[in-house]
Order: structure tokens, then sequence, then C-alpha cells
């Protein structure tokens, strides 16, 4: 219990030194290429990861059954919160500051529930 238990902090630690390095690393990837054709690699690198693992774990004759109108609506959710995000994520890191991005991400649920309130 205790392994499974600390092997599960430890993914939840590496998960958020990923994710708080993604900004930096997306700085210097902004500055050197195109945001869009950086956007793209990413979403084209993310979507190769998903699949592969989706294969091992034997999930990929799930979206077989998926029918046309899933497959759309899919497709819309991934180009929306993926793919727009991650150019949108790129476009800004052109302009503004890392550190200042990430503060502003990471502050948007808190802005969220203060404006639904």
């Amino acid at each position: 219990m205790k392994n499974t238990l600390m092997a599960t902090h430890l993914r939840l630690v590496g998960m958020a030194a990923l994710w708080g390095a993604s900004w930096s690393w997306g700085k210097v990837v902004a500055q050197s290429m195109a945001p869009l054709a950086a956007a793209s690699l990413r979403f084209l690198f993310a979507s190769v990861v998903l699949l592969l693992w989706m294969h091992r774990a034997s999930a990929l004759r799930d979206l077989k059954k998926l029918s046309g109108r899933q497959w759309f609506g899919l497709s819309a959710a991934a180009m929306a919160g993926v793919f727009g995000y991650s150019s949108f994520f790129m476009l800004s890191l052109q302009l503004v500051p890392a550190g200042k991005a990430a503060i502003v991400v990471t502050l948007n649920p808190g802005a969220t529930l203060l404006l639904a309130a």
C-alpha cells in the first residue's frame, strides 16, 4: 500500500514539474519557430503518444466503436481544446514573459469561480 501511495505522489510531483517547465520550454520554442508550427508539432507529438499508450492498454478497439457523429465531436473538441490552447499558448509566449503567463493561467480557476459567483 505504501509503495502505491509513494508512486502516486511521485507521479503527481513529476507532472507538476513537467507542467511548470513547459512555460520556459514553450518560450524557447516560441522564439525559435512559428507559433502555429510549434502548436501543430506539440499536437502531433501528443497524439502519437496518446495512440501508443492506448494501443499498449488495448483501448484502440473502443475507438472503432465510435459513430461518425462522435468522431466529429471528438475532433472538434480536440481542435478547440487542445490545438486551440496550444496555439494561444505559443502565440502568447512571444509577447509575455513565461513567468507572468504561468501565473495568469494558474489563477484562471479562481478568477472563473469569482466571476461565476
